[in-house]
C-alpha cells in the first residue's frame, strides 16, 4: 500500500499543478503595469503636467485653431508629467492613434509631446507631412528651436518658437529666422499679469469712491504708471496706462457727469445697464479647439530630444 501511494505522489502533484495553472504566469500578469493613461483631445493645447500658465495655454491653443481653420492640418500638443512605464515615442504613438490628428486621406497632422520629469520633447508627424518635415528636419526643429529655450526654463517660448517652425514647413515656407529671446517672449514666461491688471482697475474704483475725483485720479494715475512699468516693461507703456487709471477713476468717480456716486446718462439712463460689456468681455473669449481629430494616419515618423 505504501509503494502504491509513494507512486501515486508524483501524478498527484501533476494534477494539483494543472488545477492550479501556471503561477510564474499569473505572477507576471499581476506584477504587469498599467499604461499610461491618454487624456482626451478637448483643445489643442492639452497640459496636464502645468507647465503653461492658463493665459499661454489659450495663447497656444488660438494659434494652432486658426491654422486649422486656414490651412486645414491639425497640429496639437500634450504636455504630461511623465509615460512611465513605456517610452515616450510608444506613447506618443499612442495618443495619435487615438486623438487621429489630421484630415482624413491627406494625414497632415502632428503632436508635439512634452514630458516633464523624463525631460523629454517628441515630434510625431503624420504620413502626409513625412516629406516636408522628414525626421532630420524634426529633429532640427527640436534640437535648435525648442531646447535652447527649454534649457533657461523658458518653457512657452520654447514651445511657441518651435511651433512657429512646425507651422512654417506645414505651409511650405522656410523656417523662420531664429533670433535671440525676444523681450516679449521673456516677459511671457513671468507670472499671469491678467489677474494684477483685473486687480487694479478694482483698486481704481475703490480709490476713486474714497478720495473724490481729484486725489483718486492722481492715486489711481500713479498706481496705474507703476503697474504698466513694472508689468509691461516700458516706461511710456506704464504712463499710458496710469492715463487710463486716471480717466477711469475721474470717470466712476461722476466726474463727467458733475455728480458723485452712480453714474447715470443725461437722459436718466443708469450706466450699470449697459449691455455693451458683454460684447466686451465676448471678445476676450474663442481660441479653443476642441474640434478632434479628423481622421489622420501616423506612421511613426518624427524626432525626440532631451533638456
Amino acid at each position: 500500500m505504501s509503494a502504491f501511494l509513494l507512486r501515486s505522489v508524483p501524478w498527484i502533484l501533476f494534477a494539483l499543478l494543472l488545477l492550479s495553472g501556471d503561477p510564474l504566469s499569473a505572477q507576471d500578469e499581476a506584477e504587469e503595469p498599467e499604461a499610461a493613461a491618454i487624456p482626451p483631445f478637448q483643445s489643442y493645447v492639452v497640459d496636464q503636467a502645468r507647465l503653461l500658465s492658463s493665459r499661454e495655454q489659450a495663447s497656444l491653443d488660438r494659434k494652432l485653431s486658426l491654422f486649422t481653420q486656414h490651412k486645414g492640418s491639425q497640429v496639437a500638443v500634450l504636455i504630461v508629467p511623465t509615460t512611465r512605464p513605456e517610452s515616450p515615442e510608444s506613447y506618443g504613438i499612442r495618443v495619435v492613434e487615438k486623438w487621429r490628428l489630421g484630415r482624413k486621406g491627406i494625414d497632415d497632422g502632428a503632436l508635439l509631446l512634452i514630458v516633464t520629469e523624463e525631460r523629454v520633447v517628441r515630434l510625431e508627424v503624420g504620413y502626409g507631412l513625412e516629406g516636408v518635415i522628414p525626421d532630420a528636419e524634426a529633429k532640427r526643429i527640436i534640437e535648435d528651436r525648442i531646447l535652447p529655450f527649454f534649457k533657461k526654463g523658458l518653457f512657452f517660448s520654447g514651445i511657441s518658437v518651435g511651433l512657429d517652425a512646425i507651422l512654417a514647413k506645414i505651409s511650405g515656407e522656410p523656417l523662420p529666422p531664429l533670433k535671440a529671446t525676444p523681450k516679449a517672449a521673456l516677459r511671457s514666461e513671468g507670472p499671469d499679469r491678467g489677474p494684477i491688471l483685473g486687480g487694479l482697475f478694482v483698486l481704481v474704483l475703490i480709490v476713486s469712491s474714497l478720495f473724490g475725483p481729484f486725489l483718486g485720479a492722481a492715486l489711481a494715475g500713479g498706481l496705474g504708471l507703476l503697474a504698466g512699468w513694472a508689468l509691461l516693461g516700458g516706461f511710456w507703456i506704464g504712463l499710458l496706462v496710469g492715463l487710463l487709471a486716471a480717466g477711469a477713476a475721474l470717470f466712476f468717480a461722476g466726474f463727467l457727469t458733475g455728480r458723485r456716486g452712480p453714474i447715470v446718462w443725461r437722459d436718466g439712463r443708469d450706466f450699470s445697464g449697459w449691455s455693451g460689456w458683454g460684447g466686451l468681455s465676448g471678445g476676450f473669449r474663442g481660441g479653443q479647439g476642441g474640434q478632434g481629430g479628423q481622421g489622420g494616419q501616423f506612421g511613426g515618423g518624427g524626432a525626440s530630444g532631451r533638456w
